[in-house]
């Protein structure tokens, strides 16, 4: 005989499921395309699958960072750097750098290393080797 699971508790497992993808949606996406950027530079190798890996992988730190990391540490900066007495020009600085810089930085330079990835698989122009130029037949 199996037990057989209350209702109230299969719709809280499916609510907290639901609420779990919800909640990372954008990193399980992030990780697909890492996956398929790994895949594609081990079966063909390319400045393009290097940049779609870069690019990806830097969008999920992004997220990451943004969601999980952020917080606590700043916190950690903060308690370590600033002891006794306030100094708000570094905390100005440390919140600058950790909030402001590095989440917006990785963001934006993980899609501009997808824009390149992108241009690069399929613009000619990059595709054709400098120095060889195809013949009319």
């Amino acid at each position: 005989m199996t037990p057989s699971i209350p209702p109230d508790l299969q719709q809280n497992l499916a609510i907290a499921a639901e609420l779990t993808l919800f909640h990372n949606v954008w990193a399980i996406l992030y990780f697909l395309g890492l996956i398929v950027a790994i895949v594609w530079s081990l079966v063909k190798p390319s400045r393009s699958a290097t940049l779609a890996f870069l690019g990806f992988a830097l969008l999920l730190f992004s997220f990451e960072y943004t969601k999980h990391i952020l917080e606590p540490f700043r916190n950690q900066t903060m308690s370590q750097i600033i002891t006794e007495q306030p100094h708000l020009k570094v905390q100005r600085l440390i919140d600058i750098s950790l909030i402001r810089i590095i989440p917006s930085g990785s963001f934006i330079t993980g899609w501009i290393s997808l824009l390149l990835s992108f241009l690069l698989y399929t613009s000619p122009h990059f595709l054709q080797k400098k120095g060889k130029k195809k013949r009319l037949t």
